[in-house]
C-alpha cells in the first residue's frame, strides 16, 4: 500500500509550509485536489466520485485509537487532528477534512471509546437496543474487536452494499486486506490509505548495527536484498552475538549479558508467518481451510521453535515474567534499547516510542526472515489486536450512500496528499537513523509484503494461542495440532454458515 514513489501533489494554496519542510519543488505540479480547493458544495474532488451535495450530512466515527496517555501515534489525528497538534501529516489531514466538508457540504465527527472487550460490549449493546448513533467504527480486528462483531452479524458486508461508492479494487484500499479478510466473498472490515494506525501495527525486526560490526557479522541489509535473509541466518547471527556477562549463566537480571534475540512468546507465531506458513489459508472458493498441518507449516514451526527455545541465545518475555507485568516487561525490552540485544521483534509503531527515540543504539529495521532462500517473498504479519480497520455497523439509517461516498473521498485524498507525508517525513526522515541509507528500502519491503492469517483474526477455538502453548509447554508439534485440527475446521465452518445466513 505504501510503495508509491514520493511525488506528492499538494494543494499550492494550503500546504506551502509542508513543501518547504519537505524540501520538494512541486511548483509545476497540479492535482484533482488542488483544482477544487476553493470549490463550493457539489463540486468534483475526483472524477470517480463526481458531483454531490450531501446536504449537511455528518459522518460519525466511533474509534478506539485515541492517541493520549501513551496510546496510538496518529490515532486521533488520522480522523480529526487537534488544531494545535504540530506536524505536516496533521496539517494535511486537517486540510483534507476542510476540503471535503466544503466541497460536498458535509461534516466529519469522531469520538472515542475504550478498546477490546469494552468496545465490543458497547457496540453490541447499542445494536441490541437499536441505539447506534455512529456510522463508522474503527478498531482492531481480533476476536475482541471487529471480527467479534462480524461474527455476531452486526456489520455490513462491504461487498454487498447497493449503490456503494467504495472502490475497493483501487490502490488506496489495501488490496492484500481486501483479499485476505474476505470469507466466502463477504468483507466486513477494511484498511487502506484512509488510516495510519494499521501501518503502525505491522510486525518487523530491529537490529543493533554496532553489534553487527563488533561481531563482524554479515550485513543484514545485503542479506535481505540478495534474498538470503532466513530464519537459519537470523539464528546463526543470534548465536554469534550472544555473550555471557561473566557469571556463567545467561539471564535478564543484572544488565551484563548480551542476547542474540529478544521478544515475546507470540513472536514465535509471527516468525512462522514470516515463513509464509499461515495456520488457515483459503481455497478457490474463498473459504478458509486449516493448513497448520501442511508439511511446510510444521517444518516452519519446528525451525522457529528450535531458535525460540534456545535459552542460551534467545530470551522471550514469558520465560521470565508474566506477559502483563509491565514494569518488568519494560526492563526486559530495555535490553535492546541499552545495547544488550542484537535482534528485537516488535512493531513499526515502536519506532515512535520514547524508548527508541531516546536510545543511543544505532538500530536498523528488517522484514521478518524467510523460511529458506527458495521462498519467493518476505512476509510480515500484523498485530491483530490493534491493527486498525474500519467497518460499518448495521443501523438501517439509509445513509450508506453518503457514508461510503465520504469514506471513499477521504481515502482517495489521503492516497494523493497524506500517505507519502507520513511515510517519507515521519517514518523515513524522523524515525530512522540519519546515517542509515538502507532502512527506507526495508520499510518498502515490509509494507508491500504483509501476510494475513484469518486464524490470527477470528481466533477460532483460541487457535491464536496454539504456538504459544507449544513453545511454553514443549509439546510435540504434530500430535498437538492433530488433536485440534478438526475442531478448528468445524469452528471455521460454523462461521461460514453464519455469514451465509446473513444474506
Amino acid at each position: 500500500m505504501l510503495k508509491k514513489v514520493f511525488c506528492i501533489l499538494l494543494c499550492a494554496a494550503c500546504l506551502l509550509g509542508v513543501l518547504a519542510a519537505c524540501g520538494r519543488d512541486t511548483a509545476d505540479e497540479s492535482s484533482a485536489v488542488s483544482d477544487t480547493s476553493a470549490a463550493g458544495a457539489g463540486s468534483i474532488l475526483t472524477d470517480s466520485l463526481g458531483e454531490k451535495n450531501l446536504d449537511g450530512f455528518t459522518l460519525r466515527i466511533l474509534s478506539t485509537t485515541e492517541n493520549k496517555d501513551g496510546g496510538f501515534a496518529f490515532g486521533t489525528s488520522q480522523f480529526i487532528p487537534d488544531e494545535n497538534e504540530p506536524g505536516v501529516v496533521s496539517d494535511a489531514i486537517m486540510e483534507r477534512n476542510n476540503l471535503i466538508e466544503q466541497t460536498y457540504n458535509c461534516k466529519i465527527d469522531v469520538r472515542f471509546t475504550a478498546a477490546y472487550e469494552a468496545f465490543v460490549t458497547k457496540v453490541t449493546n447499542d445494536y441490541m437496543a437499536g441505539s447506534i448513533d455512529y456510522d463508522v467504527i474503527a478498531s482492531g480486528i481480533s476476536s475482541n474487536g471487529l471480527s467479534a462483531l462480524a461474527g455476531n452479524g452486526y456489520l455490513e458486508d462491504l461487498n454487498a452494499i447497493e449503490g456503494s461508492y467504495l472502490r475497493l479494487d483501487q490502490p488506496w484500499w489495501d488490496q492484500q486486506a481486501v483479499e485476505g479478510f474476505s470469507i466466502d466473498g463477504k468483507l466486513f472490515f477494511i484498511n487502506g490509505d484512509l488510516l495510519l494506525t494499521d501501518d503502525e501495527r505491522t510486525c518487523m525486526l530491529f537490529f543493533n548495527r554496532d553489534l553487527i560490526e563488533e561481531n563482524q557479522l554479515e550485513d543484514p541489509y545485503a542479506l535481505v536484498e540478495d534474498g538470503k535473509w532466513t530464519v537459519d541466518k537470523l539464528y546463526e547471527m543470534a548465536r554469534a552475538a550472544a555473550v555471557d556477562g561473566g557469571d556463567g549463566q545467561m539471564d535478564v537480571e543484572g544488565g551484563e549479558d548480551t542476547w542474540g534475540l529478544i521478544g515475546a512468546a507470540f513472536d514465535t507465531y509471527k516468525l512462522v508467518l514470516g515463513c509464509n506458513a499461515p495456520m488457515v489459508s483459503k481455497d478457490e472458493n474463498d473459504l478458509p481451510i486449516v493448513t497448520m498441518l501442511d508439511e511446510h507449516n510444521v517444518a516452519a514451526f519446528n525451525k522457529v521453535y528450535s531458535m525460540m527455545s534456545d535459552k542460551d541465545h534467545v530470551a522471550y518475555l514469558e520465560n521470565y515474567y508474566r506477559w502483563d507485568d509491565w514494569e518488568n516487561g519494560t526492563k526486559f525490552y530495555n535490553q535492546f534499547y541499552e545495547g544488550r540485544a542484537l535482534f528485537y521483534a516488535n512493531l513499526i509503531g515502536s519506532l515512535n516510542s520514547q524508548s527508541m527515540q531516546n536510545s543511543s543504539v544505532r538500530f536498523g529495521v528488517l522484514p521478518l526472515p524467510k523460511y529458506d532462500e527458495s521462498q519467493t517473498n518476505y512476509a510480515c504479519t500484523i498485530d491483530p489486536y490493534a491493527f486498525t480497520c474500519i467497518a460499518l455497523p448495521k443501523t438501517g439509517s439509509g445513509n450508506l450512500d453518503k457514508i461510503t461516498f465520504m469514506l471513499e473521498a477521504m481515502a482517495y485524498y489521503n492516497s494523493e496528499e497524506v500517505v507519502d507525508l507520513y511515510y517519507e517525513t515521519t517514518l523515513k526522515l524522523k524515525r530512522l537513523n540519519a546515517d542509515d541509507n538502507k532502512a527506507e528500502e526495508m520499510l518498502d519491503i515490509i509494507f508491500s509484503n504483509r501476510i494475513i492469517d484469518l486464524a490470527n483474526i477470528y481466533n477460532w477455538e483460541d487457535c491464536i494461542q496454539y504456538y504459544n502453548q507449544l513453545l511454553v509447554n514443549n509439546s510435540g508439534v504434530v500430535s498437538f495440532l492433530e488433536a485440534r485440527s478438526d475442531q478448528l475446521q468445524n469452528a471455521i465452518d460454523s462461521t461460514v454458515e453464519l455469514f451465509r445466513k446473513l444474506q
